[in-house]
């Protein structure tokens, strides 16, 4: 069992996301979702979601609110969602992990190849 950690950036009513690497050994590979990834031993979900964010895009964030945790049945870990806000700007060329990033509305996402932490969310909240 694992546990992680993924970033819901939210603005100008669009969403941040991240096309992940085509790599059959990670989850979901060449599908879009959530920044974000997986707790370090003694780590906090909150120190985890820093962290990846700075790994994967040369930013930080400030975590606002924690939205829910949940266990995905089909990966056999438990996810912690967070809004958070940027506090550098995000480009590109910041891209650290996976093939490419977008800002997309929600209408937008439902037509890419989704990985599950999306899903969930889409589910949650709506």
């Amino acid at each position: 069992m694992h546990f992680s950690s993924k970033a819901i950036i939210f603005k100008n009513n669009k969403y941040l996301i991240q096309l992940r690497d085509n790599k059959r050994s990670i989850l979901f590979p060449n599908h879009w979702a959530f920044f974000g990834g997986r707790f370090k031993k003694n780590e906090t979900p909150e120190r985890c979601l820093l962290r990846e964010i700075r790994e994967e895009l040369l930013i930080d964030i400030v975590i606002t609110m924690k939205i829910f945790e949940c266990y995905n049945n089909k990966t056999s870990g438990y996810l912690n969602y967070f809004y958070a806000q940027s506090i550098n700007e995000i480009k590109r060329s910041n891209l650290q992990e996976g093939k490419d990033l977008g800002w997309f509305t929600k209408k937008q996402m439902r037509k890419l190849k989704l990985a599950d932490d999306i899903k969930i969310v889409f589910d949650y909240l709506n």
